[in-house]
């Protein structure tokens, strides 16, 4: 009975696990002494921002593998009894993939100079990773040397990618089709815009090939964000772009006439702190939020220009749009006399401006050294005017106004078993061991409307001219009437005169 116990235990932890490893890395280690003999029961903490996110010990082979860990950028803190404490900087963790340090940066050190001295050193990553997947991962210092803002830019730069060149930002990851990619952000399936603001990207991963299981019935490539954590002090950030400011009707000034502008803000800290027995300032409840707000005079300049009619013509447009026929009951539209003096280029599409805004947030919370609960969402918002090529020429004013709505929220409870962090603790006689699970609940919602900005929601007023009032008389011709055989003027139908 207790086998059976252990086993169905044991198949209920695996699939949690498995289901978990959605957005989710680890760290893997063998921890040595100078001679290079494994060392058992060191100690391994996992900090980010300063802060201990998790972390573990190794057997009795040295040995120490800690999951799951959020991918992003870790410093990792190796210590024993006797031996000299190493700090190894800038661990990259990747999506679904273990992160081993090197055994060269995994030795203590037993000299007496060395004991009670902190030794920090730099990852070293390897060129060659393990893993049967295809991915290439951009870290938030990589992001900050790049042009591109958005993720679906970011991702582009990733080989075996392709992004056309029309203000898409649509995605053809080896040759698939742009609706065939997935995006994650910290683990959630993205429906609609996955745009967030730069200064909150932790990392993006980029598969290509070789797509795990875990990933569903994906047909092209995944593109996997990790947004930033939490830190031990408070810390932010100001940004501003621009190319330029419109100021009244007329009057502009800037460097191009397209009017880009972009404002980035980006906080971070603890709301709640404790400072442990060694004096160490540790955040119970800590959060980072960051946004964007964005503004376009033409969010897709074109190259060429476009054209329009002059602002006078389409006054004298408004006001007169027919003209007398050659005969009593015609009309002519005035736009027949129009000639190409009677229009313009212009660097700027007119009626084209729009307005939006990306936010993203993380709270944290504390529990115990072996759970993590971790609430966060984000939202992207956009509104502005849809260009139609059809209507550019003569009719720009009545573009349709479009806006966009996205946002999702999530929760996340994760529990690890035994990875060792206490060497003192009973856990070591746990059955469970480098175990963990998760729970997490997540909501989406996408909003899209386009409409008039005029009618807006009085659907009976689209296409709706006006009631007209019609004078009408008899209209007659020659002919024979089929009644009676008499030749003469006959009533043919009726003839509108009003």
């Amino acid at each position: 009975m207790r086998k059976l116990l252990l086993i169905t235990f044991g198949i209920f932890f695996f699939a949690l696990n498995t289901t978990a490893q959605v957005g989710q890395g680890g760290i893997k280690a063998t921890i040595t002494d100078d001679t290079g003999e494994p060392l058992p029961f060191a100690n391994v903490i996992v900090k980010q921002n300063g802060v201990q996110v998790t972390g573990g010990q190794s057997d009795f082979d040295g040995i120490v593998n800690i999951k799951p860990i959020t991918p992003g950028t870790y410093d990792v803190e190796i210590s024993s009894l006797g031996f000299g404490t190493k700090l190894i900087s800038g661990v990259q963790v990747t999506t679904g993939v273990t992160s081993y340090l090197p055994k060269g940066q995994t030795k203590l050190s037993t000299a007496v100079e060395m004991l009670g001295v902190v030794e920090v050193i730099a990852y070293d990553k390897p060129l060659f990773e393990k893993g049967s997947s295809k991915q290439e991962t951009m870290t938030s210092k990589d992001i900050q040397k790049m042009a591109a803002r958005s993720p679906s830019d970011l991702a582009a730069t990733a080989g075996g990618t392709y992004s056309s060149d029309n203000g898409s930002s649509a995605l053809n990851i080896r040759g698939s089709r742009s609706d065939a990619n997935y995006y994650f952000i910290d683990g959630i399936k993205v429906r609609g815009s996955s745009a967030i603001p730069r200064s909150s990207i932790d990392q993006i991963t980029v598969i290509t090939g070789g797509l795990p299981a875990r990933y569903g019935d994906v047909t092209g490539g995944v593109v996997s964000i990790t947004t930033k954590g939490v830190s031990n002090e408070y810390h932010g950030g100001v940004e501003y772009l621009t190319s330029g400011v419109k100021l009244g009707e007329d009057a502009y000034i800037g460097t191009d006439p397209y009017g880009y502008n972009l404002l980035e803000l980006s906080i971070s800290g603890p709301f709640l702190s404790k400072t442990d027995t060694l004096g160490i300032k540790r955040p119970l409840l800590g959060f980072f939020l960051s946004g964007n707000f964005t503004s376009n005079l033409d969010p897709r300049p074109s190259a060429v220009g476009a054209w329009k009619i002059k602002d006078d013509r389409l006054e004298s447009l408004k006001a007169e749009p027919l003209r007398q026929g050659f005969t009593d009951n015609s009309v002519i539209a005035n736009t027949d006399y129009y000639r190409l003096d009677d229009f313009e280029r212009t660097r700027v599409r007119p009626n084209v401006n729009n307005r939006g805004a990306n936010l993203s947030g993380k709270v944290t919370v504390a529990t115990t050294s072996n759970t993590d609960l971790t609430f966060g969402g984000s939202l992207n918002y956009s509104k502005g005017k849809r260009y139609n090529y059809n209507s550019s020429l003569l009719d720009f004013e009545s573009y349709p106004e479009q806006t966009s709505l996205d946002w999702r929220v999530y929760g996340r409870f994760t529990q690890r078993f035994d990875n060792g962090q206490n060497a003192d603790s009973d856990a070591s006689a746990s059955l469970i061991k480098n175990a963990f699970y998760s729970i997490q609940a997540d909501y989406s919602q996408n909003i899209d409307k386009r409409y008039n900005p005029d009618l807006k929601d009085d659907f009976f007023q689209y296409g709706y001219i006006g009631k007209f009032e019609t004078s009408q008389t008899r209209d007659y011709g020659i002919g024979i009437d089929s009644t009676t055989g008499l030749f003469g003027q006959i009533q043919q139908t009726n003839r509108d005169t009003l």
